[in-house]
């Protein structure tokens, strides 16, 4: 038997040699392209106090910045008392590892929707880590806390913005005249509706 292991591994190491390869002993998986997006600079009365996301890029864990916000309930739902929503949203091209913190202490249970997905966590102390996949929107109850849920929206990353060119210059000064003849139609269309829509009056000036 041990013979057997021994050819059937020299096969292994010799063939890729004679066809040109390199031994592999796994396939490499390429790391997701992984976009974060800043909040508002100087400004941190929208982030929230309850929660922080990070998400691996296969290198190091990005922080993705948190909103949140809150008022007081009018409805049946925790009237009087002032729950609030925290979200993030990030651009991804594949799966990748999501961890949240609960500030405020350990995390005893956590309930990841849709629960279609079957999407689970593993818990540790007060952090909780689990895999998204592009495009998935998810809502997220710590501690049975539905009060102050947490949604995180893994989306698609942005597309480039376009170069400067004869299109975004032609809409820019609005020079009608030199499109093309499907585009000079659309361009009539877009001026009659904006001409149609109906503009503020001003009220008469004082003399």
């Amino acid at each position: 038997m041990k013979r057997l292991d021994s050819i059937i591994l020299a096969v292994a190491l010799v063939l890729p040699a004679v066809t040109g390869g390199e031994p592999k002993l796994a396939a490499q998986i390429p790391h997701p392209v992984v976009e974060v997006y800043s909040g508002p600079a100087g400004n941190d009365n929208y982030l929230s106090k309850l929660y922080t996301v990070e998400v691996f890029d296969g290198t190091s864990w990005l922080s993705s910045y948190t909103y949140s916000y809150s008022r007081k309930s009018k409805v049946p739902w925790h009237e009087n008392e002032y729950p609030s929503v925290n979200f993030t949203t990030f651009g991804t091209n594949g799966p990748l590892k999501v961890r949240i913190t609960r500030l405020t202490g350990a995390i005893s249970s956590i309930e990841i929707s849709p629960k279609s997905k079957k999407i689970t966590a593993a818990i540790r102390k007060n952090v909780a880590t689990f895999t998204l996949k592009p495009n998935h929107k998810v809502w997220i109850t710590v501690n049975h806390d539905d009060a102050n849920p947490l949604f995180v929206f893994a989306d698609e990353p942005k597309p480039p913005v376009p170069e400067t060119g004869p299109g975004l210059d032609i809409l820019a000064n609005a020079r009608w005249t030199n499109l093309p003849g499907e585009d000079r139609r659309r361009a009539r269309q877009w001026r009659r509706v904006r001409s149609a829509a109906p503009r503020a009056r001003r009220s008469p000036r004082r003399r």
